[in-house]
């Protein structure tokens, strides 16, 4: 549900681009594909083994001793 948010807030992102500059920004272009794949990619990375250890060991890090 959130995705859909995110991807209609690029959409008006990407339509201010057209509407003031008359071209989508080559930032527009970077910054929603970076997002977009990390939107795609959280799940399917985020539950792994290997991601979940990581993760333990940076909030062992991050614990105040």
């Amino acid at each position: 549900m959130l995705s859909v948010f995110v991807y209609t807030f690029l959409l008006l992102v990407i339509a201010y681009d057209l509407w003031s500059l008359r071209k989508v920004h080559r930032v527009t272009i970077w910054a929603t594909l970076f997002v977009v794949i990390t939107q795609e990619l959280r799940i399917p990375i985020g539950t792994t083994a290997p991601w979940l250890a990581f993760a333990g060991w940076v909030q062992h890090l991050a614990r105040p001793h």
